[in-house]
C-alpha cells in the first residue's frame, strides 16, 4: 500500500498569500508568487513566461489555478547555467527554439 502525503491549502490567483501543496513525497507544488520569489523575478514576469513558453513548466489545476513543481523550478534553473555572456546568448537561443 502506497501512502501519499497531502497538504492542500491554496491561495488566490490574485496575489493573495498561499501555502505550498505537497501531493506526494516527491512532488511539492508552489503558488506562482512562491515560484517568483524562489526565482527572484516578479510574478508578472513569471506570468509572461507562461504565455510565451519561456519559463519553467507549470501545472494548470484549473483555468485560474496554476502551480509549479519545486523540482521543475530547480531543473529549469540548472539548464540556464552559463560561464560567459556569449555562452549565455547561445544557450538562450537554443532553449527558445524548442
Amino acid at each position: 500500500m502506497i501512502r501519499k502525503q497531502s497538504k492542500t491549502t491554496c491561495g488566490s490567483a490574485k496575489g493573495k498569500p498561499g501555502v505550498s501543496i505537497t501531493v506526494g513525497p516527491e512532488i511539492e507544488l508552489v503558488t506562482p508568487a512562491e515560484a517568483a520569489e524562489y526565482l527572484k523575478v516578479s510574478p508578472r514576469t513569471l506570468a509572461r513566461w507562461r504565455i510565451t513558453g519561456d519559463g519553467p513548466a507549470f501545472r494548470a489545476l484549473s483555468p485560474q489555478v496554476v502551480r509549479y513543481d519545486r523540482a521543475s523550478l530547480r531543473a529549469w534553473l540548472e539548464k540556464r547555467v552559463s560561464m560567459n555572456t556569449l555562452q549565455s546568448a547561445s544557450l538562450l537561443r537554443t532553449i527558445n527554439k524548442r
